[in-house]
């Protein structure tokens, strides 16, 4: 019996893509426009009243020139050293321009100046975090809300700061105090990172709600139309992501990640040709989205499209080489391409990546064994094995890699070990039949196959069921096993063969005829036709019979039993001269058959008797 081959699918999870769409505030005098920072907005207002020195520099800082507005501002604090206005505007630019060092002694001349200028430390609390000194620009955040604790952009940049080190209780209290201090429409990313944080914890209607609040305030803001579909998706309101993606795409036609997520949408909905449309539309918009071009690879794997996949899988390779999980499909690919070689190379590959893949060993050990190198199957699948000594295929696959290398006497143990690991297992009960079949064990080959089967019915199996049967002379059992077989597959007409000539042998003739006919209106066969001339003449059906004998003789004209039956089918017809001509043919091609030299004095005699 030959051991099926099974290759195994390593399942990635084809994952949804939020946007983290941060907004970092940064606090100029200018930015002002709370009740409760009335000092610095009474400073905005005369100085821009009384300088229009200053109220040049803050337009070039609202079209974002920054050096020229840089150098007003340094004009305007030699005049003004006492400003903390003029040094924290220039702490801004000199940060823009990344001239950190001199940003921050401005920052720090600001403070100075004034102590209670709480803006001061909260931009410096910026640029530390950018120049990546998270203690420090913690620090400098506390002492902005200390000097002003009713200060929402400083709660909302210390959530963020929270957010990026993963402290996400410390970030949403952030958020939320952020939200109270403030019902301004401009903290609308403080709701949207509040859905982001909700989404992290799977807490996904939370998460609506939040984004459903950032549009609300702002209804042109596209990453919460996006993550809002994310989340619709896994709360299952398939009708509502729809719809958020397509006023995410209408927002921004060119962001990808809205165009991947449909695509994904579309997979949820069981619509692949959406799906690839949209993934082959996501690589147009970023060409480097190696999981767009990953998910066109699967596409074209489970359409049996083995040469398409693989291009796909080895472009997505080459916008990330580091890709494991294409990389073990690339594999996968191969192996049913028939590219043995190759998917030896590339799962190599993968188990360098990721030693503890299991699955990739035991794929690594197939392609091996595809090229009849035992050995080194043998030592992959070893090496499965120790990953998850309880695998039961993994067992079966050493067993076979041993029998292979003629170590027989291993193979029994670890077949018997699988079925303790894999009890439920039909893989693993046909396995063990096949193995005691080997052996000339057939009871045991028996009960196996009878286990296998309860557990999933198979036409094939059934079949070899009954081999088993009949070789153990139990013919009602290898009847009811053929009978199983032709009945799951009614085009099996080795089933219906073997059915009839069981039936034949236990003489139940009417029923074995039926079974018959059935084999050879499939495959015609001059001894099934032969058999069912054997039936009907059983059943004393003799025409019947006799026109079975025929087709036989007509399929293979030298068919000497066919030509002996049939003249006594046609004696039992008292059809003497047929009889005879039957036995003539019969002996021309066997002068010597013994059968027929009967047959023809058996006709001979009964046509003198009937002869008056």
């Amino acid at each position: 019996m030959k051991f099926r081959k099974k290759i195994l699918v390593y399942t990635y999870l084809i994952f949804l893509c939020l946007s983290f769409t941060f907004c970092t505030w940064i606090s100029s005098a200018q930015d002002s426009t709370e009740e409760d920072d009335v000092t610095s907005a009474t400073f905005m207002e005369e100085a821009g009243k009384t300088d229009p020195e200053y109220r040049s520099a803050r337009e070039f800082m609202n079209r974002k020139q920054w050096s020229p507005a840089a150098e007003k501002l340094r004009t305007l604090v030699s005049r003004h050293p006492d400003s903390a206005g003029y040094w924290n505007d220039l702490g801004i630019c000199l940060m823009k321009l990344g001239k950190d060092n001199e940003a921050e002694q401005a920052f720090l001349k600001a403070l100075k100046t004034d102590p209670g200028y709480f803006r001061a430390p909260f931009n410096l609390g910026i640029l530390k975090s950018n120049r990546k000194k998270p203690e420090e620009a913690e620090k400098a955040y506390r002492t902005a809300l200390e000097l002003n604790p009713n200060f929402p952009e400083g709660y909302y940049n210390l959530g963020l700061f929270y957010q990026r080190r993963g402290k996400l209780q410390d970030a949403q209290k952030c958020y939320v105090k952020t939200l109270v201090l403030s019902r301004s429409a401009r903290f609308f990313k403080a709701d949207h990172n509040l859905g982001l944080l909700a989404a992290g914890r799977a807490d996904w209607k939370e998460a609506i709600r939040h984004y459903r609040e950032a549009i609300r305030k702002n209804p042109a803001f596209e990453p919460a139309y996006l993550n809002q579909g994310v989340a619709y998706v896994e709360v299952g309101d398939f009708d509502s992501a729809q719809t958020a993606y397509e006023r995410a795409s209408k927002l921004n036609p060119k962001d990808y990640q809205v165009s991947w997520n449909q695509g994904l949408l579309a997979l949820k909905r069981q619509n692949r040709p959406a799906a690839d449309a949209f993934f082959r539309k996501t690589l147009e918009l970023n060409p480097t989205y190696s999981p767009a071009a990953f998910n066109l690879g699967l596409s074209d794997f489970r359409s049996e499209k083995y040469t398409e996949a693989e291009e796909w899988f080895q472009k997505a390779l080459t916008m990330k080489a580091d890709y494991t999980a294409c990389r073990y499909n690339l594999g996968l690919t191969q192996l049913k391409a028939g590219k043995s070689k190759e998917a030896v190379a590339t799962f190599q590959k993968v188990v360098i990546a990721e030693p503890e893949n299991e699955s990739a060993w035991i794929n690594l050990a197939i392609a091996w064994s595809e090229q009849k190198n035992y050995s080194q199957a043998l030592a992959a699948i070893q090496k499965a094995f120790e990953i998850n000594p309880g695998n039961a295929k993994t067992i079966v696959y050493m067993a076979r890699y041993l029998r292979k290398l003629g170590r027989e006497a291993e193979v029994e143990p670890l077949y018997l070990k699988a079925e303790k690991a894999g009890a439920r297992d039909p893989e693993i009960f046909k396995t063990l039949g096949q193995h005691f079949l080997h052996l000339n064990q057939d009871k045991k080959a028996a009960d196996y196959y009878s286990k296998a089967l309860t557990l999933e019915p198979n036409a094939v199996l059934f079949f070899n069921l009954g081999l088993v049967y009949r070789r153990l002379k139990q013919n009602p059992e290898a009847a009811k096993a053929f009978s199983d077989s032709a009945h799951l597959d009614p085009k099996l007409a080795r089933a219906w063969k073997m059915l009839g000539l069981t039936l034949l042998d236990i003489d139940r003739h009417q029923e074995a005829a039926e079974a018959l006919e059935k084999a050879v209106a499939l495959e015609p066969d001059p001894k099934v036709f032969f058999n069912i001339g054997l039936a009907y003449r059983g059943s004393e059906e003799y025409e019947k019979a006799a026109g079975a004998y025929e087709e036989a003789i007509r399929l293979d004209p030298k068919y000497i039993k066919a030509l002996v039956n049939l003249g006594y089918a046609r004696i039992a017809l008292k059809e003497y001269n047929k009889a005879g001509e039957a036995f003539h043919k019969a002996l021309a091609l066997k002068p010597d058959y013994k059968n027929a030299k009967e047959g023809l004095a058996e006709a001979t005699r009964a046509k003198a008797d009937k002869t008056p």
